[in-house]
C-alpha cells in the first residue's frame, strides 16, 4: 500500500504542478516541459520522502522501507509517466485522426457526406500543421523549398524504421 499511496502522490504532485504552470502561461515545447514537471517532482519527491521519512511516519504516514520499495514507486511513477506523456500527445495538439472524428461526430446521425468531408479536410488542415510542428521541435527545418530531416530527425527516422522492420509492418501500416 505504501507503494502505491507514495507513487500516486507523486505523479498526482506532478500533474498539479503541470496544471498551474498550465493556467500561468502555455510553454511553448509542451512535452519537453511536462518531461521536466514529471522528472523534476519524482528526484525532489523522492529526496523529500527519504529525508524527511521520520517525519512522515509520525503523521502516521509510512515512507517506503528500503531499496525494493523505492524501486517499485520508480518503475510505478515513471510506467505512468510516459504512459501520460503519449496521451498527452495526443491531445496537445489535434491530430489528423481526432480532426476526421470530430467531423463525422459533429456532423450527427445523418453523417458526413464524402464531398464535404473531402472539401474540409485538405493538407492546409491535416498535414501542415504537423509539418510545422516537427519544425517547430527541431526534428525537421526547411531550406529554400525542401524539408530537411535534422539530426534529431534522422536519428528518429531510423528509430521508427528499425522498429517498423522489426514488427515486419510496410509503410502503409499492413
Amino acid at each position: 500500500m505504501r507503494v502505491l499511496f507514495w507513487s500516486l502522490a507523486l505523479f498526482v504532485g506532478a500533474f498539479f504542478l503541470q496544471l498551474i504552470i498550465w493556467k500561468i502561461r502555455l510553454p511553448d515545447r509542451q512535452s519537453k516541459t511536462l518531461l521536466q514537471i514529471f522528472s523534476g517532482t519524482f528526484f525532489g519527491g523522492l529526496f523529500i520522502i527519504w529525508v524527511a521519512g521520520l517525519e512522515f511516519q509520525a503523521l502516521n504516514i509510512l515512507p517506503p522501507q528500503g531499496l525494493s520499495e523505492y524501486l517499485h514507486v520508480s518503475l510505478f511513477f515513471i510506467s505512468f509517466t510516459l504512459a501520460y506523456l503519449i496521451t498527452y500527445s495526443a491531445v496537445e495538439v489535434d491530430s489528423p485522426s481526432l480532426i476526421i472524428i470530430l467531423a463525422i461526430h459533429n456532423a450527427g446521425g445523418a453523417g458526413l457526406k464524402r464531398a464535404e468531408f473531402e472539401r474540409s479536410n485538405t493538407d492546409d488542415i491535416l498535414i501542415l500543421p504537423r509539418v510545422n510542428d516537427l519544425v517547430h521541435d527541431k526534428i525537421a527545418y526547411l531550406k529554400g523549398d525542401k524539408y530537411r530531416l535534422t539530426s534529431k530527425g534522422i536519428l528518429l527516422a531510423r528509430v521508427f524504421n528499425s522498429y517498423r522492420k522489426l514488427l515486419n509492418l510496410t509503410a502503409q501500416g499492413g
